[in-house]
């Protein structure tokens, strides 16, 4: 079986994405209010 041949996992893609989204905007938002002006 060829690593094209492999069926993407969608939930797991999803999972992921999501995941990650959402710690980036966790980061965006604890970081902000200490940021300098």
């Amino acid at each position: 079986m060829s690593p094209s041949d492999v069926p993407i996992n969608w939930k797991r893609n999803l999972t992921v994405t999501w995941l990650g989204w959402f710690f980036t905007g966790e980061a965006i938002s604890l970081g902000m209010p200490v940021l300098p002006r």
